[in-house]
């Protein structure tokens, strides 16, 4: 039997999903708090331009209280960003154009 998802996906790329998968579990049963989850604040640094950027990671933007600077988890650079730790490096392609930013602090107290 054929299935197709509508999407391919690569070994990398699952590999990529499995260990954000593991990151998160473990975070969750340990309480490990330096990774990125829903509500933390995190700062970037764009490896194109330097130039830094604030984000909180949230489940979604139409929330009531949805501020101008969240980043929804169903984005791509949100899903990337879950999971993530301080000093992790985030590939990405915006439209057409390659690039990356590094994930400088992750503060998750509220």
């Amino acid at each position: 039997m054929n299935v197709d998802p509508g999407f391919f996906m690569s070994a990398e790329m699952l590999e990529v999903l499995r260990e954000k998968s593991r990151r998160l579990s473990t975070a969750t049963i340990l309480g490990q708090g330096n990774m990125a989850t829903i509500g933390s604040k995190i700062i970037l640094i764009d490896c194109l331009d330097s130039q830094i950027h604030n984000f909180r990671l949230v489940k979604s933007v139409r929330l009531p209280d949805a501020r101008y600077n969240d980043l929804p988890v169903d984005s791509a650079l949100g899903l990337a960003l879950l999971g993530s730790r301080a000093g992790d490096y985030i590939n990405f392609s915006l439209g057409g154009e390659e690039g990356g930013t590094v994930v400088l602090c992750i503060d998750n107290k509220n």
